[in-house]
């Protein structure tokens, strides 16, 4: 499918569901639970793909199943999972097989000896304003409207070796936190978010040159979360993907925690959900 032409949702909802029935992927409804703890608001999920989601440190997934290149650990079991190739090549864009919402896409390099422990690239940026202009319709604040998620590193919550971004639909039943007005929310972890001009698109150059100066304020190298919309980009710094049994990947960051059962909820309320995120993260004061 050519990078220019839109993806048409029919299309993409036609394949997601003929692939959910057919064992291909997985995804079921799910029920929110919405929890606020000092301050900051939380949308818990149970996620019944994520019980057999292999993990870094966990199985791996069967390597019998061809994979996206060489080098991939991530499954293409079916050629329908295949969406589009976007900026001349360098990115596929793909369903993803463990799915949270209806679709759900991972946006990957075609090269698969590119390691999710790499910082984005402009080729990343690239091929991320292209996809989001087919699945958009092309203009900003036309068409649905979705959101991108990196998890640069194990500690960042990346349970995939092959350098991917995910991309989700925008959530309209939960609002993030940088859609709030500055002090409505106290945000418990280190965390560096620009806003973008509405008024304009920016380049791909012009992300890149915003992502490398966020991550300058972060002081160091290393793991960290990267969340990206039409409105703004957020750099997040990672310190750990687990403490105590409760972990969580860039979305659960920004309070949307996918969990496999009740008892990991119940874990998270025990031990605190805004005390979780300052441990996973790089810890600021907690007012509230």
């Amino acid at each position: 499918m050519p990078a220019d032409r839109a993806l048409s949702e029919d299309t993409v909802l036609e394949a997601f569901d003929d692939l959910l029935a057919r064992g291909k992927l997985i995804y079921g409804e799910t029920k929110p639970v919405y929890v606020t703890d000092r301050g900051f608001d939380f949308e818990f999920r149970i996620c019944q793909a994520f019980l057999t989601k292999p993990q870094l440190t966990g199985p791996q997934s069967n390597t019998e199943i061809r994979k996206f290149g060489p080098h991939s650990d991530i499954d293409f079991a079916d050629d329908k999972l295949l969406l589009a190739e976007f900026n001349n090549g360098t990115h596929i864009l793909v369903l993803n097989k463990f799915c949270v919402s209806r679709p759900q896409y991972i946006l990957l390099t075609k090269d698969s000896t590119r390691k999710q422990l790499e910082s984005l690239g402009l080729d990343e940026f690239k091929s991320l304003l292209e996809v989001f202009g087919a699945l958009e319709g092309g203009e900003r604040g036309r068409g649905t409207r979705h959101w991108m998620l990196y998890n640069c590193g194990e500690e960042a919550g990346s349970s995939r070796r092959h350098k991917h971004m995910q991309v989700f639909r925008y959530p309209t039943s939960f609002r993030v936190f940088p859609d709030r007005q500055p002090g409505e929310v106290v945000v418990p972890y280190k965390h560096f978010l620009r806003y973008l001009d509405s008024n304009r698109n920016p380049s791909a150059e012009e992300l890149m040159s915003i992502y490398e100066e966020l991550l300058e304020q972060v002081g160091r190298p290393g793991p960290h979360n990267v969340i990206f919309t039409s409105s703004w980009i957020l750099v997040i710094p990672r310190t750990k993907a687990n403490f105590d049994g409760a972990d969580g990947n860039g979305a659960a960051m920004m309070g949307m925690v996918w969990v496999t059962d009740e008892e990991k909820i119940r874990r998270w309320e025990r031990l605190g959900p805004a005390r979780v995120l300052s441990q996973l993260g790089v810890p600021l004061p907690m007012e509230r």
